[in-house]
């Protein structure tokens, strides 16, 4: 249950808020660009752009920790399962 939830939350992550703030990022970077953004905003929207990935880092690692334990209590690998 743990796994799953952990996998759930990667994925879900990955996709609303690191797309997110990516897509944030080329926006900053065209608004520059055009003149109508300064330096110290690009850096925060940088920063936030890395914040997140540290987060889904930390997630994936959740991740990895969660299937380590189920394999370790089921006496077996999951090789193959998603």
């Amino acid at each position: 249950r743990r796994y799953r939830a952990a996998i759930e939350g990667v994925a879900a992550f990955a996709q609303q808020v690191v797309g997110t703030l990516t897509e944030n990022l080329q926006l900053a970077r065209e608004t520059l660009a055009a003149g109508k953004l300064g330096l110290l905003d690009i850096n925060n929207v940088r920063r936030d752009l890395v914040e997140s990935q540290l987060t889904y880092l930390a997630a994936i690692a959740d991740a990895v920790e969660s299937r380590a334990a189920l394999e370790s209590s089921i006496g077996r690998s999951l090789e193959g399962t998603p």
